[in-house]
């Protein structure tokens, strides 16, 4: 109970205020504006209060430039740590990563020394302020942290087996970021997907009074879903991304997968199109209707042979979309 604590403000306001009013009235007094309920006073009792109320005004511009200072310190530290921990990802990416950078040398990840500072830097995760990230910031932090989590949570909880096991994953895997926790779902969903139902979700990942909602992009980010890997086969390849350059990498992304025959199959003689599976469990995230998707597909397409197959089918409306199967299994090297 702290009953005397609010006693003693209310007392203390009171003098407060007390002293402001004795204060304006005592200026008032010493520009010649007299007031009868200040005749008593001597001049050196009025500038004695001037001097008081002077010395509590430059009290809260010190407390607010301090205020100020941390706040820009905060700052700060949130890119510097997002950069930190950048670099060692991406040095991880070149030590242990395939070429096509789809799989990953596990074992070898675990007894890296660049692994095990990896680990110790994401315990400051915690004290990051998150608020304080632009876009960009954002993007770039939460896909590279997302991607590095996959990594950490197989090592210590194991690789998936097959599609439920890697929801649970999902949904259990996690980081204490900013003082909140955030699992995968979190990171995917509720931070890059603008806090949007993901698969097999029936609530949105954040409440209206989640603290995690301030975090959240306004706006879906279609291409990130060519940057966040699953620890599968099917996914898209691995990479570290960088915040000044995080949309043109993403859009690089989107291209080199949608070039890939695990990123879309045309048959232009039978007009069938054949979609990865994102383009099925995200389809809201492209379009919502299924012209609306193939030409988000097209517009993100490298000029080549297969986007022009594409785009005369499309054109013609005489088209079958299938979906392509995808491999669940681990992206771990043999």
């Amino acid at each position: 109970m702290c009953m005397g604590s609010g006693e003693n403000k209310s007392e203390s306001d009171k003098e407060l205020k007390q002293k402001k009013r004795t204060t304006r009235q005592a200026a008032a007094d010493l520009r010649g504006e007299h007031s009868p309920a200040w005749t008593d006073h001597s001049s050196n009792e009025l500038q004695s209060l001037i001097d008081e109320a002077h010395e509590e005004h430059k009290e809260n511009m010190k407390v607010k430039e301090q205020t100020d200072e941390k706040e820009v310190t905060s700052t700060k530290e949130a890119s510097r740590l997002a950069d930190t921990l950048k670099n060692l990802i991406a040095k991880l990416y070149v030590d242990h990563l395939s070429n096509d950078g789809k799989m990953v040398n596990y074992q070898a990840v675990a007894s890296s020394p660049t692994f095990e500072k990896y680990c110790q830097l994401t315990i400051q995760l915690q004290n990051v302020q998150l608020t304080s990230l632009t876009r960009k910031e954002k993007l770039a932090f939460f896909i590279n942290v997302y991607n590095a989590l996959v990594i950490h949570g197989q090592l210590k909880m194991g690789s998936p087996k097959n599609m439920w096991q890697r929801y649970r994953f999902l949904n259990s895997a996690s980081y204490l970021i900013g003082g909140t926790v955030f699992t995968l779902q979190d990171i995917e969903n509720g931070v890059l997907r603008g806090n949007k139902k993901g698969i097999a979700q029936l609530l949105r990942p954040f409440s209206k009074y989640d603290p995690r909602l301030l975090v959240a992009l306004p706006d879906v980010e279609p291409l990130i879903h060519f940057a966040l890997n699953w620890g599968a086969k099917g996914c898209p390849p691995i990479k570290a991304y960088v915040a000044k350059d995080v949309d043109r990498q993403l859009r690089k992304a989107a291209k080199d997968f949608l070039e890939t025959e695990d990123g879309i199959q045309v048959n232009k003689a039978k007009g069938e199109i054949h979609l990865n599976h994102i383009f099925k469990w995200y389809q809201a995230d492209f379009g919502d209707t299924d012209e609306k998707v193939l030409n988000w597909i097209i517009n993100h397409m490298e000029n080549s042979a297969k986007k022009e197959n594409l785009k005369t089918i499309v054109e013609a409306s005489s088209y079958k979309i299938m979906y392509l199967s995808s491999d669940w299994s681990s992206n771990a090297m043999d």
